[in-house]
């Protein structure tokens, strides 16, 4: 059995709900790798990006069954997938090696693309930041007029 916990960020301002894709593989894109199954999380108290976190927890037990729980560190909402290997389809040695060999063959390609995602994410939460900032200072200059 194992178990492995990590937490992540909202991604977009106002975020109210999320979407966790389950995948499995060795390549850096999601595109690139199999989705063994999503699951959305709905009522997410709308707020800045980044503002709101979840605990994510992957547990493996010996019976090859992998529960994947989400946790809405503000409110303690959670919601979760529970992935049988034996009903989603597990891959054959030959199928996850050929995968191992096909990621060493796009490791190159796939930094380069994660890099460009990288910059991307944070061009945009500079972007969210800026427009935040304009937006407070905005409401400073409004309220010194009124007063």
């Amino acid at each position: 059995p194992v178990k492995k916990q990590v937490s992540r960020l909202t991604a977009g301002d106002n975020q109210t709900d999320a979407v966790f894709s389950i995948i499995e593989g060795e390549r850096t894109m999601v595109k690139d790798n199999r989705i063994l199954g999503n699951f959305r999380m709905s009522g997410i108290p709308p707020m800045p990006a980044g503002k709101e976190s979840f605990d994510l927890v992957f547990e493996l037990d010996a019976n090859c069954i992998l529960t994947v729980t989400a946790t809405l560190v503000s409110t303690g909402q959670s919601k979760g997938i529970t992935i049988d290997a034996k009903t989603t389809g597990r891959m054959s040695t030959e199928d996850i090696n050929s995968l191992i060999e096909k990621a060493e063959e796009m490791k190159v390609m796939d930094e380069a693309e994660e890099n460009r995602a990288t910059a991307k994410n944070r061009l945009l939460a500079l972007c969210s930041h800026i427009k935040l900032d304009a937006q407070k200072k905005s409401k400073e200059e409004c309220s010194d007029i009124v007063s």
